[in-house]
């Protein structure tokens, strides 16, 4: 499933992917997550704007869904009155849509993923919107309303346990590392850990064997190292850490990240390597 911010603006040349994400959600210094500025629990985060053009910039659903529950938001000069208003200044819109979005993530049932996204503080709601009716990405829900007088509304992404064990693939904080990765998933980054002792050597072992006789033996790690395979438009980036000696659960970069290191166009040339390299695995065929 692909999944957009809920403001949608024309992205510069010059930004990365990244880049443009942040821009289309900037948020409130005050009630960011997991925490808000008084360091009482926030569900989410607040996206500033301010509708400043001819045409509102609609909030939008940032993936296909459904509509689990929503409320219309009260009258304007309801917002400036209590309960709606618990700031001294000005009060709070009160409008929301609950999105249900189901997708795949890879094979079996541990591939089906169950997620919800949460826009809250709306002015006002489509007309699109009832509960059950279908909701497609990029589609406006609504517009920004505020909080506590300023213009912003509330974003949340949620699961429960089980989905998010889907998702990460672990039920507790760290992976356990002595057994097999997965093989159910083809979503996101891939990693692989490398314990210390793991020989490097200077060229690939022909037919793609684990006999490494007459390879040349180059490095030796010395410690655990962790390393991380992104694809972005083609283009594969490899990027290696290893555990930073005086902060526990902190990580790393160790060089420099290597982008196309075993070719151009990595990512669209994976099924031709696949089957050069391994022409007896009928898998790589289908």
């Amino acid at each position: 499933m692909i999944i957009s911010p809920p403001f949608l603006r024309n992205r510069d040349a010059s930004q990365s992917d990244a880049g443009w994400v942040d821009a289309m959600m900037p948020v409130s210094s005050s009630r960011g997550y997991p925490l808000n500025a008084s360091d009482s629990w926030h569900g989410g985060i607040h996206i500033s704007h301010t509708d400043s053009g001819a045409v509102p910039n609609k909030v939008r659903a940032i993936a296909d869904g459904t509509v689990e529950s929503f409320r219309i938001p009260s009258k304007p000069w309801k917002r400036d009155q209590f309960p709606l208003k618990y700031s001294p200044i000005r009060g709070t819109d009160d409008g929301y849509v609950l999105l249900k979005h189901e997708t795949e993530i890879g094979s079996g049932e541990d591939g089906k993923i169950v997620f919800y996204s949460l826009y809250m503080h709306l002015k006002h709601l489509e007309a699109e919107i009832h509960t059950g009716s279908k909701i497609y990405r990029k589609a406006p829900i609504g517009s920004s309303g505020m909080t506590d007088g300023k213009n912003e509304f509330h974003f949340q992404i949620f699961c429960d346990d089980a989905n998010i064990s889907k998702l990460v693939g672990r039920a507790t904080g760290k992976l356990n590392i002595n057994e097999n990765g997965r093989t159910d998933a083809i979503y996101g980054d891939i990693h692989f850990y490398l314990p210390a002792g793991t020989k490097f050597y200077e060229a690939r072992p022909s037919a793609n064997t684990d006999i490494t006789t007459n390879l040349n033996e180059i490095h030796t790690s010395e410690v655990p190292l962790y390393a991380s395979m992104s694809f972005s438009k083609g283009a594969c980036t490899m990027i290696t850490r290893q555990a930073c000696a005086n902060a526990e659960d902190a990580f790393e970069i160790v060089g420099s990240p290597l982008v196309n290191a075993d070719g151009k166009d990595y990512e669209y040339n994976l099924y031709k390597t696949a089957t050069s390299r391994y022409p007896q695995k009928s898998e790589c065929r289908l």
